[in-house]
């Protein structure tokens, strides 16, 4: 094992647990969309087969504007590029809480989008720059935490207001989250200068290397199999399953706390060398679910959303764990985007191949079975691949030592 995995814990920076705040409410006001979708359903006439639809078409906005904005983002302040994102998002966000049609919560919907790519990006690179290479695993897994944590308590919060008042206040809670934490950007998040040499060029040059390219294949794959399922498993629970829409903020809560409990020590697995064995062993389990949730429903609501959800959040942690070590300091927030785009694209790709490969008979969804087989597949696949990625990584670092042996020989005296 490595100096820099068996490397003493420190505090971590104050700025993580903001930025931990910040993704956790970016995360949520996406995340609560998909179990909305049913009242957007009673309240706008959404067709329910496309739900996913909406949440596709967000995601690939996203990702086109991450690629627009990936070459440029390591030039300018991380805080002023965080603080405009954000700040645009809530309001955009705003707009979107009051549309009385559908046409206006696409508009309003797909250009608050638009900045998450951006947002994202830089959160994740300030965060890596404020953060030892020993600790990052342990930050990862706090950035992943995000996720069961919107589930635990906003998307629970949200769907609970929707009942009590109306969808509408559920997009509101979220603007006024995204506007306080722009005054907490501004107290505590340090000011964290430009690369002057990034740009065009550094981002080619990143877009050259093999374990780019794989980390980029990896992600893809991972998340077009995920998006297949995730935006309508809400609409399958309730309308194919029969499962009550009154419970659906428990199982998100439970599934949640599931997930929260175990990133609490995988962050730390991961930082000393245990990360190829989280990642085969929560794809298994990922597959495992699918097969006897989906395609063979033979396990219940409860336990499939579990496993699923825990296993998920888990992988995505450590993948990015692992793939934190790729770019150089001037790379950081390009590489966090082209990651971010590539995500993003992979993700709309898999919900609106998923709304146009679903029926709807009655209000139940038709060929969700099949979508689950499809999961699976992508799920060996992408274990191929990081397969490939770790004997990338295996020469780099081979390469770099020899090159550093090279380099003392020489400075030795004859």
């Amino acid at each position: 094992m490595s100096q820099e995995n068996t490397a003493e814990y420190g505090p971590l920076h104050s700025f993580v647990w903001l930025a931990v705040a910040i993704h956790l409410v970016s995360l949520g006001g996406f995340m609560m969309l998909m179990p909305l979708g049913p009242d957007l359903t009673r309240s706008l006439q959404l067709p329910s087969d496309q739900i996913g639809l909406l949440t596709g078409w967000a995601t690939l906005v996203a990702a086109g504007c991450g690629l627009l904005a990936a070459p440029w983002l390591d030039k300018a302040n991380r805080r002023t590029v965080l603080l405009v994102c954000l700040g645009g998002k809530s309001l955009l966000l705003a707009l979107a809480a009051q549309a009385e049609q559908l046409s206006s919560l696409y508009l309003n919907y797909l250009l608050s989008a638009a900045l998450a790519g951006p947002l994202s990006a830089v959160l994740m690179a300030a965060v890596l720059d404020l953060t030892p290479g020993p600790q990052r695993g342990r930050a990862m897994a706090l950035l992943g935490a995000a996720f069961p944590l919107a589930a635990i308590l906003l998307v629970p919060l949200a769907l609970q207001t929707a009942i009590w008042l109306s969808w509408r206040w559920s997009f509101g809670l979220f603007v006024v989250a995204g506007l306080l934490l722009c005054l907490a950007t501004l107290k505590l998040m340090p000011s964290l200068p430009g690369h002057a040499s990034a740009g065009l060029a550094s981002m080619r040059q990143l877009l050259r290397q093999r374990d780019c390219q794989l980390a980029a294949a990896l992600i893809a794959l991972t998340m077009a199999g995920h998006f297949l399922l995730i935006p309508s498993l809400s609409a399958y629970f309730q309308f194919n399953l029969g499962f009550a829409r009154e419970q659906i903020s428990l199982l998100y809560a439970v599934g949640g706390v599931v997930s929260l409990l175990l990133l609490q020590f995988t962050g730390r697995l991961a930082d000393q060398g245990y990360q190829s064995w989280l990642v085969f062993g929560c794809s298994a389990l990922m597959a495992s679910a699918v097969l006897a949730g989906i395609v063979w429903p033979l396990l219940s609501v409860w336990l499939f959303f579990c496993l699923l959800m825990s296993t998920s959040a888990v992988r995505s942690a450590v993948l990015m764990s692992s793939f934190s070590e790729i770019p150089a300091p001037m790379q950081r927030a390009a590489f966090m985007s082209l990651l971010g785009t590539v995500s993003n694209l992979a993700a709309g790709a898999g919900s609106v191949f998923a709304a146009a490969w679903l029926g709807n008979n009655a209000q139940q969804l038709t060929g969700f079975a099949g979508l689950g087989f499809i999961n699976v597949l992508a799920i060996a696949g992408s274990l191929v691949i990081w397969g490939l990625y770790l004997r990338e990584r295996q020469k780099i670092a081979a390469a770099a030592a020899q090159a550093t042996a090279l380099k003392e020989a020489s400075e030795q005296p004859a």
